[in-house]
């Protein structure tokens, strides 16, 4: 029965998507279903919480990706590839493997601050509602990856939650800092990624008791080697 219902949800996922592209491009109203839609059938196939989160997560992130897409042959190759993901997410699930929805929560935060920055760019949003979508999409993302992950009680799981938070802000005041810089959105969105990847591997790293000076030296090394990649890649004088 999981599996019919994965291939049938993942079916209406995708027409979903298709109908934002062609019938209701306009429309917020595919904004305000998806996550819905994609919470409640989470919830129906896991009874997790958390996963749900994850779930209802990409449900917004991937109708508001569409919003930057005009329409025609990339739009259409979106919906397909974030239906295949959709799929892919929900058998990680029922399988129960958690680096299949982790790698899902890596794809909602790469997507979900190239969205904020081109919203921010291009559609002028405020600098507040851009950081504010960078805190709290960052907070519930880390927070709910994390407790895929480990296995947390309660006290655990709010300093988690208050640590979430705090790494929301600092990606949030990251975002406001580099979007100063003469860097392509592109750029960005990998320097964000990339911080955000760091922290969570040294926070998982720590809650399940497997955190060494060594990881933490590894992580410290690969991020200096990310940022001198970027700032080397970067034009920074006019010619």
């Amino acid at each position: 029965m999981s599996v019919m219902f994965i291939v049938f949800f993942s079916f209406l996922f995708w027409l979903a998507l298709e109908l934002r592209v062609t019938a209701v491009s306009e429309s917020v109203f595919p904004l305000a279903v998806l996550p819905f839609l994609t919470f409640s059938a989470m919830w129906y196939l896991s009874g997790r919480f958390n996963v749900s989160v994850l779930a209802g997560m990409y449900g917004g992130i991937s109708a508001a990706l569409l919003s930057l897409v005009p329409g025609g042959l990339p739009a259409h190759i979106i919906a397909a590839s974030a239906a295949a993901i959709w799929y892919a997410f929900m058998r990680a699930v029922a399988e129960r493997r958690p680096r299949g929805i982790v790698l899902v929560s890596f794809i909602e935060v790469l997507v979900l601050y190239f969205a904020v920055l081109a919203w921010h760019a291009f559609s002028h949003i405020s600098l507040f509602l851009a950081l504010t979508m960078m805190v709290l999409g960052t907070a519930l993302t880390f927070f709910n990856s994390i407790t895929v992950m480990c296995e947390l009680g309660m006290w655990l799981r709010v300093r988690l939650f208050v640590f979430s938070l705090g790494v929301g802000m600092v990606m949030a005041e990251l975002f406001s800092v580099f979007s100063k810089l003469p860097f392509h959105l592109a750029n960005i969105d990998f320097l964000l990624f990339f911080v955000y990847y760091i922290v969570w591997d040294v926070t998982v790293r720590y809650f399940s008791i497997r955190f060494t000076k060594r990881a933490l030296a590894v992580n410290v090394l690969l991020l200096f080697l990310g940022f001198g990649a970027v700032l080397a890649s970067v034009r920074w004088l006019p010619v």
